[in-house]
């Protein structure tokens, strides 16, 4: 009896092991359109003052890589191109997560995450690009409306 509670409970020890390694590991496997072969930095970026930490390297060969990182609680994270200065923004989340993107095209929606997560951040940063699109032409059509000085009487707040 001794012996099998002294297996049951190694086992046990084993096991909590070597789940406690894989906690907060994650892969971002990607395929980039017209991509060049090149470095690929996956970068844990901070809610404060502190600059973006590079966790993982990878490679980009034929448009396709795989980089797998550990990091301490699930955040945002950065993919950067090391050539062409193109970076894409993501959640981390347990497991796997894919991208798809075009190198060429930079408008967000040139690329894609896989992940509920993910997706609600592509969301989010549609609205806010709109939000600030709106807000960059309304003050562009002020600016000309002052230029022009269409409306003397008008009061310019």
């Amino acid at each position: 009896m001794k012996k099998l509670l002294l297996a049951v409970t190694i086992t046990a020890v084993l096991f909590s092991c070597n789940k406690g390694a894989d906690k907060g590991k994650f892969t971002v496997e990607g395929e980039l359109k017209n991509a060049v072969d090149q470095k690929i930095y996956l970068e844990e970026l901070y809610f404060s003052d502190k600059q973006p930490e590079v966790l993982a390297t990878g490679i980009v060969k034929d448009g396709k890589f795989t980089i797998t990182t550990i990091a301490s609680e699930e955040g945002l994270y950065r993919l950067r191109l090391e050539k062409d200065n193109t970076t894409y923004l993501f959640i981390s989340e347990a497991g796997k997560i894919n991208l798809k993107a075009d190198v060429n095209n930079k408008e967000l929606s040139g690329y894609s995450f896989s992940g509920a997560a993910n997706s609600s951040l592509q969301k989010i940063l549609h609205y806010t690009d709109s939000v600030g699109l709106l807000i960059s032409n309304k003050d562009r059509l002020l600016g000309e409306f002052k230029k022009a000085n269409i409306n003397k009487n008008f009061i310019w707040l």
